[in-house]
């Protein structure tokens, strides 16, 4: 599920040479539909997923357009169905954006405060009772993640359908240790736990309704679920159908799992959104200009989102730079390489990946859906994981096909 703790400026380096003038006319559609299929033949094997799924927005005079493509078939069998426009996917870690936005909403609406300290909500987790929310969710909490440790393994291998609650997660992250808060950024998918926990004590309602209500009906996102908690039955009989089957490779065991049918409640409002790339265009979009957000606190909001520690100290920077490549804000990841700025996040959970990137200056978004880990997570791992050279060689497509859309911040 995580990915955003390895962010590496280098993600960037396939736009460093810039983007000039072209002689031969360009095929866009053309063009995006070739590098899909060229990445399926030529690291679908390596990276053992069975099917791609892309979707494209960018600016073009008054209009928005919007695109999608595809590529392969939802399972590694030949007879198996293509992959279609409704065909979904576990969105992993982009998940945290979601959960960060709703926060925010109900710091608009006076129930909380990003600066509060968690105790107030938490008094059986004395040892994390001065971490804040902000500090939950730009992890530096220094409380320990939950699915690093052999327990949470061990539990998930032996389980893996099992609908796990979040006191059991969190007993994972060891509790009873002290945690220093503030000195530091750690990836920690124990601190999205906690702020789906303060959702629900505010509201007073099960993180899947406020999610549906507060953001999925709003922005029209009628494919986007969260098959966790109580309602995991009910709601995977509805997509598994649809999905994409998803694949790990156990490198140790040299097998390959199917690995569909996992019950997402472990990673909870950390990592259980299950979506479609086109779904996530609209999201993005949503969530960067500040749209599910009102019209009085949308520039407050938005600047709490997007404001960034290093990735390399924990401390608070303006923006990224040479010095520090790599930024987190709430939810939401920031590279930096030669000037070139971008928002972005690379979300897995036990079997799929899926990465956006967004460019502020000229408001051009791509999403891509993987049906397999690949290597995500895991540098001992023989499996690659290339998806960010795919978005950023579609990515140089746009500003080929429309270059009056090149910017450097």
């Amino acid at each position: 599920m995580l990915t955003i703790r390895k962010l590496r400026y280098s993600l960037l380096l396939l736009l460093t040479s810039g983007v000039t003038s072209y002689a031969q006319p360009v095929n866009l559609n053309r063009d995006i539909q070739a590098i899909i299929d060229s990445y399926l033949i030529d690291t679908s094997n390596q990276e053992k997923f069975s099917g791609i799924y892309v979707s494209i927005s960018y600016p073009n005079n008054d209009d928005i357009i919007k695109k999608n493509f595809f590529a392969g078939k939802t399972e590694h069998n030949p007879q198996s169905s293509s992959i279609t426009r409704n065909t979904l996917y576990d969105i992993g870690s982009i998940t945290k954006s979601y959960t960060s936005a709703i926060i925010l909403q109900l710091e608009e609406e006076g129930l909380l405060d990003i600066n509060d300290s968690i105790g107030k909500w938490f008094p059986q987790y004395p040892m994390w009772k001065n971490v804040t929310i902000k500090q939950l969710l730009n992890m530096t909490s220094g409380i320990p993640n939950y699915s690093s440790t052999q327990e949470f393994d061990t539990f998930i291998e032996n389980n893996p359908t099992a609908n796990i609650t979040n006191e059991l997660l969190l007993s994972f992250a060891h509790p009873n240790q002290a945690v220093t808060p503030g000195k530091k950024y750690e990836y920690s998918n124990t601190n999205y736990i906690l702020a789906g926990m303060i959702i629900e004590q505010v509201t007073k309602q099960k993180f899947n309704s406020v999610l549906q209500t507060r953001i999925l009906d709003k922005l029209n996102m009628k494919n986007t679920y969260y098959p966790s908690g109580d309602d995991w039955k009910k709601i995977n009989a509805i997509i598994y159908p649809h999905k994409a089957h998803g694949y790990f490779y156990d490198y140790k065991e040299h097998k390959l799992l199917d690995l569909t049918n996992v019950n997402l409640s472990w990673a909870g409002t950390a990592g259980a959104i299950v979506s479609t790339p086109s779904d996530q265009v609209k999201w993005v979009n949503a969530l960067y200009h500040g749209d599910i957000f009102s019209e009085n606190y949308r520039q407050k909001s938005l600047g709490e989102l997007m404001s960034v520690v290093s990735m390399k100290t924990g401390q608070p920077i303006k923006t990224v730079d040479k010095n520090n490549p790599s930024g987190f804000g709430l939810g939401v990841g920031l590279a930096y390489d030669n000037d070139a700025r971008f928002w972005f996040y690379e979300g897995s959970t036990l079997s799929y990946r899926m990465m956006y990137i967004w460019k502020q200056c000229n408001n051009v978004t791509v999403i891509a859906a993987l049906n397999s880990k690949g290597g995500e997570g895991d540098p001992k791992s023989p499996v690659t994981d290339n998806i960010k050279y795919l978005v950023l060689d579609i990515y140089k497509k746009i500003l080929k096909a429309h270059p009056n859309l090149e910017c450097r911040d």
